[in-house]
């Protein structure tokens, strides 16, 4: 028998309710529990106890009750206290329970955030239908061997989402190797889901290799397969692999792999795979940007831009306002500035009020990068203007994501405040920086204030106001020199310089 706990009492809640009947209906004369997580047999134990007086027994599942378990018990929220659930998983299940059997495995998969109980319940399916030797074969056990197969699928997928990466590729490799015998469809399917989720595990682990050949196996995989599973397949691993090679700064390798994938979506004019089709577009935009080739990016992200601009609010807006931001950014590059600044405004015009928090950060991009281009039009007010609105709009956001956009906003208008001469509003900008997060934890935060530092200290020199000066420039070195982040070992590689430049101070 199997313990899982959960913490996400409504949606328990609603499963328990379903599976309330059970209780009346079975019982056990001790409880079994998987050492799989002793810490929460341990934490449950006084809630078992009070629940049903039966004792409670660390170690595996009894032999011979492994094999065709019943589901003895499901508890509520309502049972052991407003904020714990549990489920118990109980041994020689009949087959009228095999239904009950599918609705805890979809029920298990709600619980994205739980790993106790998600890790259980997937656990559960492997063990549920293990085969017992070839002499105990049954003309069903292809079925149970299927659901063998989907209990490891799952174990590996809500073992990742609980951080066990390691566990989660044991799970993967073992589905993959138990079955590479088995040409059905469903178990093809389910190894071409295992392959695809083991190569985003080893990438979460910067095996980057191992990641990339598992995305090449699975997108030949799914070419192999008929139908829109292996289609879908194949498009998501050659898109995750190019995105990966892209993350690598491999664009030009990248590129064929997005041209793959739109190859295979061409034959599909079907909304299933819209999403993958918009993703693989931008993508591809982004390579092309990489690599120089600008007429070819703007005609890229154009295209996401024309075919998915008129979806309903709300389906692929993120994709549509991300090509409009990177046009925009490409017009930029180009020169076009006044193109530039025209796409700046219809993206914040189109999605200013999107509740999309996804969406949103694209408009604040926009806001800040049209600000900008407005300095370097020489419009110093406007742009002043600009940063003071991202600030306005941002100001009280509960989102800590947003957190580093604020700083960038304040750091941009020290810098054109700066190009105004004035020094003391410049100074004051970058301090406001520093004072504002400073102490956040945050590494999107460390650069804006690293920077905010320097450039105080900087402004601080152009005021004759030396030891000030100093004493900027000596935060980023006691702060930072540590670092290993490239980007802030530049900084306090400028901040070392220019401290040389300055006297020791008299205090």
């Amino acid at each position: 028998m199997l313990l899982c706990e959960a913490s996400s009492t409504l949606r328990t809640a609603s499963v328990g309710s379903l599976l309330r009947p059970l209780l009346d209906r079975y019982s056990a004369s001790s409880v079994f529990i998987d050492p799989f997580s002793v810490s929460t047999a341990e934490s449950l134990h006084p809630f078992l106890s009070a629940l049903d007086q039966k004792p409670l027994v660390l170690g595996e599942v009894p032999p011979g009750k492994g094999r065709d378990p019943r589901l003895l018990l499901a508890l509520g929220a309502g049972l052991g206290g407003a904020d714990r659930s549990a489920l118990l998983l109980g041994p020689e299940v009949g087959r009228d329970e095999e239904e009950l059997v599918s609705l805890l495995h979809a029920s298990a998969l709600q619980f994205r955030d739980t790993t106790a109980l998600s890790q259980g319940l997937a656990y559960f399916l492997e063990q549920a239908w293990s085969e017992g030797g070839a002499s105990a074969r049954t003309p069903e056990d292809g079925w149970k061997d299927w659901r063998v197969a989907q209990g490891l699928l799952s174990r590996g997928t809500l073992l990742g989402r609980a951080g066990l990466l390691g566990e989660e590729v044991k799970a993967y490799r073992e589905l993959l190797e138990r079955f590479a015998s088995r040409t059905e469809p469903p178990f093809q399917e389910t190894m071409l889901r295992a392959r695809i989720n083991l190569a985003s595990s080893y990438r979460l682990l910067g095996q980057h290799e191992d990641a990339l050949r598992e995305y090449q196996e699975a997108a030949s995989h799914g070419l192999r397969l008929q139908g829109t599973v292996g289609e879908e397949g194949a498009v998501r691993a050659l898109v995750l692999a190019g995105e990966l090679l892209s993350e690598r700064r491999r664009a030009k390798e990248s590129l064929p792999l997005f041209d793959q994938a739109l190859g295979i979506l061409k034959s599909d004019e079907g909304t299933d795979l819209e999403e993958w089709r918009a993703r693989a577009l931008l993508d591809r935009g982004l390579a092309l940007s990489v690599l120089s080739r600008f007429p070819d990016a703007l005609s890229t992200f154009g295209d996401v831009v024309d075919r998915f601009g008129s979806r309903p609010a709300g389906k692929l807006d993120a994709e549509v306002a991300k090509a409009m931001l990177n046009r925009a950014i490409t017009f930029r590059e180009l020169w076009e500035r006044g193109k530039a600044l025209h796409e700046y405004d219809q993206l914040i015009a189109r999605f200013e009020t999107a509740d999309d928090p996804e969406v949103f950060e694209q408009v604040v991009k926009a806001r800040i990068n049209r600000g900008m281009l407005l300095g370097e039009l020489g419009r110093r007010e406007e742009e002043i203007e600009q940063y003071n609105e991202v600030v306005q709009i941002l100001e009280g956001s509960e989102d800590a994501t947003m957190r580093p956009w604020i700083a960038w906003a304040l750091l941009n208008k020290g810098v054109a405040l700066g190009q105004r001469r004035k020094y003391r509003d410049e100074v004051a900008s970058y301090a406001e920086v520093v004072r504002r997060f400073e102490n956040f934890p945050e590494p999107g935060l460390r650069v804006p204030v690293a920077r905010a530092l320097i450039n105080e200290g900087l402004a601080l020199m152009r005021l004759g106001q030396d030891e000030e000066a100093a004493f900027a420039f000596d935060q980023v070195l006691q702060r930072y020199s540590d670092s290993q982040e490239p980007s802030l070992q530049q900084l306090v590689a400028s901040a070392r310089e220019n401290r040389a430049r300055l006297p020791e101070p008299s205090w």
